[in-house]
């Protein structure tokens, strides 16, 4: 890390002094598997839900991280296929994103925004409040109710 970024630029990684592309995708995932609410700070009681307190039984935290494997697996085989589009429209039809309301922040302040959907190369899509459309390629929306401002 230099300056809070990585030595990375558009895949290729400069590493001791040899230039590598790099054929790999670094994804996070976070899923939390086990605890109930009085376990975790109070700011987050109300939002945060694990697994454990949805299932009618105990989670297996690694039966869950080997149904997450093979549904990437399993979308990964369709992206290669070239079902790029049927996934994008897919993720749309199960997120009930269209509509809702954000403060996205930016390096001039926070604007709000309402989310339109995805781009083809599914990126979120944003109409500001002043009518601009904003793509949002990476970051901490805040999801709003009806009432919040900036």
């Amino acid at each position: 890390m230099r300056n809070g970024r990585s030595k990375s630029d558009d895949g290729i990684l400069k590493s001791a002094g040899t230039w590598i592309n790099i054929a790999t995708i670094l994804i996070g995932i976070g899923i939390n598997c086990q605890g109930q609410p009085g376990d975790f700070p109070p700011e987050v009681r109300d939002i945060l839900v694990t697994l454990a307190q949805a299932a009618p039984q105990p989670v297996d935290n690694e039966r869950v991280l080997q149904a997450v494997l093979g549904e990437l697996e399993r979308l990964l085989a369709r992206l290669s296929a070239g079902q790029r589009q049927a996934l994008l429209e897919e993720w749309q039809a199960l997120a009930p994103l269209r509509g809702a309301r954000v403060r996205v922040p930016t390096p001039q302040g926070p604007v709000l925004a309402t989310i339109e959907g995805l781009t083809p190369e599914g990126f979120l899509s944003a109409r500001e409040d002043t009518g601009q459309r904003r793509t949002v390629v990476s970051s901490d929306l805040e999801w709003l109710s009806g009432s919040d401002s900036v």
